[in-house]
């Protein structure tokens, strides 16, 4: 019941490409999965998906594209503007394991890019995502596997493009991680965790930090479900090396009591010490404590909190989600250091997310849902990630609080989705020289709002609009932007295994350099 903290692991995000991959890439992702779909009232002829047996326990599915794209600004200038003609021709296979020792999915995509007029490089991309769990032996030894390829954002302070292709101020960004780990009980009473993790992340931007981590955790506790009172001892340690930087080591040792004192509420309280040499050279050695609480008041609210005094300050992570037949809203608002900043927020407010929990309750299986989750953004022609908000790269330890409102409405033949993003960042140790944008301004604001609407014309096509703002700061410097784009797309399925997706984006850069571009993409993209 800790409250949930930071760590270098990279937020679990769909494939970075640009928006209309994203959106193309959704639609054919989980097409041929087996399970009953819930058509909404009024959805007349929309064709559902029947299940035909058991699900499969492996399910590999290849798939190729091709895209062309036109921008009137591909440099992104405020002067001199070149427009360029880009031809895009990919393959990726998406495998999804249901078995009894491995479960998880990995989705894996690489493309090659032609220009038509040489503005911009030939070049190719490649994105991954995976997430694999592996039981080792006997449901007691365990290895998880994790890992990112894509497109981030290097500064909050350069030219902000919209869309992750092959653009100014974006870089190549590998990450993974794999921790194996021991997990049990002793005679069902106290249960026990032993785990080790490996972190790696490079980018292609010389400007910031390669990043290793490696981290030992150890924990026991009581086991759930003995009594209203329960106790929790954990104890662990972090090495993290930047490459531009300098080495970090992270110590805690934390004690946790947790009574409920009803079925649907929980209080917890904890204490414990932590050294580590983040603000300092040399090891310090701080005490932390705090508490917290995890509250059900009906089946479909939830309200946690938990705050802890800490080396930095406070920290504190609120949580509130409510769900209704057909909608769901959520809010977060946490405070903790960031050891790797590739994005803002919580994976559980995006898109994805939020239909994850509007399907929790009534499909628990995980591999079901995100089947069902994904038949859904197919029938809206919608990205997973729509309101999810991008980040930047950074070179050392940061503290980051970060508010997220958002919300997602089911309509009878469409959707309606917002949300609302706000993050203040600040370097913790400022006599460091971060090789980052911490160098420009020792504290940067974001904000950013998204609002997006689909609606599906007939039953193979969808219509959507999406709005989004995003705002970056270096407080008390002259250092901001604003970004704001506007996207009309129209998604149809040309046949049974063949999708066709066309994207119209305006977008306006508000800067010391700011530029206007028009944009169209058009893209076919057929399953195997």
């Amino acid at each position: 019941m800790r409250p949930t903290t930071s760590s270098s692991t990279p937020r679990r995000r769909p494939l970075r490409l640009s928006a209309v991959a994203l959106a193309a890439l959704a639609l054919v992702g989980m097409a041929r999965a087996q399970v009953p779909v819930e058509v909404p009232a009024g959805a007349e002829g929309q064709e559902s998906i029947t299940p035909q047996g058991p699900p499969p326990r492996v399910w590999i599915e290849p798939r190729v594209f091709a895209r062309q794209w036109y921008s009137d600004n591909y440099l992104l200038t405020p002067t001199d503007r070149q427009a360029e003609w880009t031809t895009e021709l990919g393959a990726s296979v998406m495998a999804v394991f249901n078995l009894p020792r491995l479960t998880g999915s990995v989705d894996y995509s690489l493309s090659a890019l032609y220009q038509a007029r040489g503005v911009g490089d030939e070049d190719h991309l490649q994105g991954l995502t995976a997430d694999l769990l592996l039981d080792a032996w006997n449901n007691t030894a365990f290895v998880e596997f994790n890992g990112n390829i894509g497109r981030s954002r290097v500064s909050a302070f350069d030219v902000q493009p919209a869309g992750d292709f092959e653009r100014p101020n974006l870089s190549e960004t590998k990450q993974f991680r794999v921790s194996p780990y021991l997990r049990g009980s002793f005679n069902d009473a106290v249960d026990y965790e032993l785990r080790y993790s490996r972190f790696t992340s490079r980018t292609e931007a010389d400007t910031r930090s390669d990043i290793d981590e490696s981290s030992v955790l150890a924990r026991v506790g009581s086991s759930e479900g003995l009594s209203r009172l329960g106790w929790s001892l954990e104890a662990s340690r972090s090495d993290f090396d930047y490459s531009l930087g300098r080495e970090v080591q992270l110590q805690q040792v934390i004690g946790q009591l947790n009574y409920a004192l009803t079925p649907n509420l929980l209080i917890f309280a904890q204490g414990g010490r932590e050294s580590n040499d983040v603000l300092t050279t040399d090891m310090e050695s701080y005490a932390t404590w705090g508490g917290g609480f995890d509250w059900r008041p009906t089946q479909n609210a939830r309200i946690a909190m938990g705050a802890n005094k800490r080396f930095f300050g406070h920290d504190h992570n609120l949580q509130l989600e409510y769900q209704m037949r057909r909608s769901v809203v959520r809010f977060t608002d946490s405070r903790d250091i960031s050891t790797s900043q590739f994005g803002l927020g919580d994976e559980n407010t995006t898109l994805s997310g939020l239909l994850d929990a509007l399907y929790g309750g009534s499909i628990p299986d995980p591999v079901q849902r995100a089947q069902r989750v994904q038949s859904e953004l197919d029938r809206l022609g919608l990205p997973g990630d729509l309101t999810d908000f991008p980040g930047y790269l950074t070179s050392f330890v940061t503290e980051q609080r970060t508010q997220e409102l958002s919300f997602v409405m089911l309509l009878s033949r469409g959707a309606i989705t917002a949300a609302i993003n706000r993050t203040r960042s600040n370097q913790l140790n400022t006599g460091l020289a971060a090789n980052d944008d911490f160098s420009l301004a020792g504290e940067i604001l974001e904000k950013g709002w998204t609002v997006g609407y689909a609606h599906r014309l007939t039953p193979r096509t969808a219509a959507s609009i999406i709005y989004q703002r995003q705002e970056n700061e270096g407080v008390g410097t002259d250092l901001r932007n604003r970004l704001d784009s506007i996207t009309l797309g129209l998604t149809s399925r040309l046949s049974a295994r063949t999708t066709g997706v066309l994207l119209l984006r305006r977008s306006a850069f508000d800067a010391t350099f700011p530029y206007r571009e028009t944009a169209i993409q058009a893209m076919v993209s057929h399953r195997f």
